[in-house]
This record gives structure tokens, sequence and C-alpha cells, in this order.
């Protein structure tokens, strides 16, 4: 495993194991930057991969962030549609649309790294049964709050085993003297995307 990214929130733990680390030319899908680019800055300059961020929230466009790295002012929902948000009109589209946009249909998605605050377990049975995960190698994910055991479930149906899971420790609260969790990274790689 090699952390990716920032030491603390931000970076991403991931499998460096040869059967899944990825190989140039690869794509990564960073979902989730809250202006913190270090994570996909990482993966550009140690694996030479094109990098697609993605984040509704933030106040800049679609724009290249260098020759690999390119950022798109869209977040990913179970649906094709326009929300507002604190009074901000956010566009979001399903991951099958994503990978149609881009030209990844049934390419192979190295890495897709998902932090969506809290709506991690509206968006992925979508993501599951359009098809749009068969093809993702490693999924790093933040799961708030709660675990829809019927999602892991399908996760694991279609190859994905977790290899690390910790809690965010930017996602803690302290109560009588003990550590309480509403957020944790929780890493899985996919055993039918064998390198």
């Amino acid at each position: 495993m090699i952390r990716v990214g920032n030491i603390e929130d931000g970076g991403w733990d991931i499998c460096n194991d040869e059967r899944f680390r990825p190989r140039s030319p690869c794509i990564v899908y960073s979902i989730g930057i809250n202006y913190d680019f270090s994570f996909d800055d990482a993966i550009e300059r140690i694996f030479r991969c094109d990098v697609f961020s993605f984040d509704p929230s933030m106040d800049i466009g679609d724009q290249n962030r260098s020759n690999h790295i390119k950022f798109y002012k869209l977040g990913i929902g179970d649906k094709n549609e326009e929300v507002i948000f604190r009074g901000k009109v956010w566009k979001l589209k399903t991951l099958k649309e994503i990978q149609e946009m881009l030209g990844h249909t049934n390419k192979r998605i190295d890495i897709l790294k998902m932090d969506i605050e809290n709506n991690e377990f509206q968006t992925l049975p979508d993501m599951i049964r359009s098809g749009a995960m068969k093809n993702v190698a490693q999924f790093c994910v933040e799961f708030h709050h709660y675990y829809d055991i019927q999602t892991i479930r399908e996760l694991h149906n279609l190859g994905f085993r977790i290899y690390w899971s910790h809690q965010n420790p930017f996602a803690e609260v302290y109560k009588n003297d003990q550590s309480y969790s509403f957020g944790n990274d929780v890493h899985f790689v996919n055993i039918n995307m064998v390198n």
C-alpha cells in the first residue's frame, strides 16, 4: 500500500500490489476535491496517469490543471440533474454518463476515488446497476454515518474486496472520553480487474 497525496485528510491509500497498481497509460477519477489536489497531483507524478477531477462545490470552472489532470465543475449523482445547494447550482451526472462523456465506456478505470460527503449510498446503487463499476480496478470511498449492507454486498458480488479501512480522523467526535467516527475511508480492489 502507498499513501498518495496529503498524509492527512485529502490523501488516500492505494493498493500498490503489482496485480492492481496503475500502469501507464492509466485512468483515474477523483470525485470530491474541496480545493485539495494533492491526491490528483501525486497520482500524475507517481503513476503517470490521466486524472479526471470532479467537484461541483468549488468556485472554479472546467480547466486543465496540467497536461494529465483535467478538472470538471461537475458532481456525481444517481441521475443527471442540476440541484441547488447553499444557493448555488450544482450540475450532477451519473458515473455511466461521465464515462460516456469522456469516451471511457468499457475502458479500465484504474482508480475511482470518491468523497462526496454523505451522498455515497444514494449514488452507489446506480453506479452498480448501470454497469459503470465493472471496469473499476480500485475503489476508494469515504463512507459517512452508516453502511448500506446491501450495497456493500452488491460491490462484493461485482468482485470488490476490502483491502484497507480506517476511521477518518477528521470525521471524529469525542464524548465521555471516547472517540466516535462518522466517516470511514474504505479501500477496495476488484479481483476481476487484475493486471
